[in-house]
């Protein structure tokens, strides 16, 4: 089972939050934004829950994080020494 972690997403209109969260659930990022939008208009706690969200998740993955994280290294033969 693969494991995914929470990230902010390189998808971004203001932090990523949104987009991150959209990415991790699979599910469309506009949605995801529309709901926040939506809870803030009702209840206002997601203003609360984006700030929150904005300083645990860690940062999005650059092109060359993806490649590293994407596959381990295969393990190198140790040299012998003269």
């Amino acid at each position: 089972m693969e494991q995914r972690i929470l990230r902010k997403s390189s998808n971004r209109t203001l932090f990523g939050v949104c987009g991150g969260l959209a990415e991790h659930f699979g599910w469309d990022p506009t949605l995801v934004r529309f709901m926040f939008i939506l809870v803030a208009f009702f209840g206002g706690s997601s203003i609360a829950a984006y700030v929150i969200l904005l300083f645990v998740m860690p940062p999005a993955l650059g092109h060359g994080d993806r490649l590293a994280t994407a596959a381990p290294a295969p393990p190198t033969a140790p040299t012998p020494t003269p």
